[in-house]
C-alpha cells in the first residue's frame, strides 16, 4: 500500500469515528445547568413554563438558569419537543433530560405544587421508654404519601404511613428533641417541625422490704407483665397489702415511695 494511500485511510477512519461520538452525544444529552456548553444550547432550544397558581393552568415563560425543585413538578403531559425529542425528568439528579437524535425546540411545563403544611405535632402515652405522637396536618396539593421522624437530630430518619407513631426503645428520664416532615405522592416534603418531650423516670416502692419499680401510674397488673416484676414472685398463698392492712386489687395504681407488704393466705385481710 502507498503511503498516500495509507494516510487517506487513516484521515477517513478518523472522520467515521468522530461522526459517531458527536451522534450518541446528541442522542442522549442531559439538559444540565452545571454544563456551560448545555446551558448556552438551552437558551435557544427550550422554553420553561412554569404554573403561575396551583391548579390554574396558566403557565408563563420563565428565563431562570434552575430547574425549579421546590414548589413544582414536572409536567411530563404537557412537555414537549416540536422535532419529536422526548423530555424525562430525573428525580435523583432534579433535571430534564432529553432524548432526540437531531436538533429541537422543546418546551419544558412545571405544575405549581403547595406543600402539605404540619399543623402541630402533639404527644401523649409519655412513660419511661416510649412515646406516642399524632401528626396534625393541612394537605397540600398532592396526597401524603409518607410521615418521617428523627431523634438524632437528623442522622437517621424513620418512615412511617400512619400520622400516629409509637416510638418505643427510648432511655428513661431523658430529653429528646424531635423532628418531623411529611413527604406526598409527588416526592414533595412538608418543611420540618421539632417538639421536645422528656421521658418519665420510673417510681420506686417496696414490698416486704425490697425495693422495686415502676412506671407512674402503672397499675399492679401492668406492672405483673412488665419487665420491672421479673425479679418478684408471688406464691399462691401470698397477697400483696398496703401498710393499712388492705389487699391491693390488680387495677390499683402503684403508689410511690409506698411500703407495701406480702400477706399469707389465712391471715385476715381487710
Amino acid at each position: 500500500m502507498s503511503k498516500v494511500k495509507y494516510i487517506s485511510l487513516i484521515i477517513s477512519q478518523f472522520i467515521i469515528v468522530l461522526t459517531l461520538v458527536i451522534n450518541i452525544n446528541n442522542q442522549n444529552e442531559s439538559m444540565d445547568n452545571e454544563n456551560p456548553e448545555i446551558v448556552k444550547k438551552s437558551h435557544d432550544t427550550i422554553s420553561m413554563m412554569l404554573e403561575t397558581d396551583a391548579g390554574s393552568g396558566n403557565y408563563e415563560m420563565t428565563t431562570r438558569d434552575s430547574w425549579p425543585t421546590e414548589g413544582y413538578v414536572f409536567n411530563s403531559t404537557l412537555s414537549k419537543c416540536e422535532n419529536g425529542g422526548e423530555l424525562l425528568w430525573d428525580d435523583t439528579t432534579k433535571k430534564v433530560v432529553f432524548n432526540g437524535t437531531t436538533s429541537d425546540k422543546c418546551y419544558v411545563y412545571f405544575d405549581k405544587a403547595v406543600k402539605t403544611i404540619i399543623n402541630e405535632i402533639s404527644t401523649s402515652d409519655i412513660t419511661t421508654t416510649s412515646v406516642t405522637i399524632i401528626i396534625n396536618t393541612t394537605k397540600g396539593t398532592y396526597d401524603i404519601s409518607k410521615y418521617y421522624y428523627s431523634i438524632d437530630n437528623g442522622s437517621t430518619w424513620n418512615e412511617n404511613i400512619s400520622s400516629k407513631i409509637t416510638i418505643s426503645n427510648l432511655t428513661q428520664s431523658t430529653e429528646y428533641s424531635l423532628t418531623v416532615y411529611v413527604k406526598d405522592t409527588k416526592n414533595i416534603n412538608s418543611e420540618f417541625k421539632t417538639i421536645n418531650f422528656t421521658t418519665l423516670s420510673p417510681i420506686s416502692f417496696k414490698i416486704d422490704g425490697t425495693t422495686y419499680y415502676a412506671d407512674p401510674g402503672m397499675t399492679w397488673d401492668e406492672w405483673k407483665n412488665s419487665t420491672y416484676s421479673l425479679n418478684f414472685v408471688l406464691s399462691d398463698d401470698k397477697y400483696v397489702i398496703y401498710p393499712s392492712g388492705y389487699a391491693v386489687a390488680s387495677e390499683d395504681v402503684i403508689v410511690e415511695n409506698t411500703e407495701y407488704r406480702l400477706a399469707s393466705s389465712n391471715e385476715p385481710i381487710k
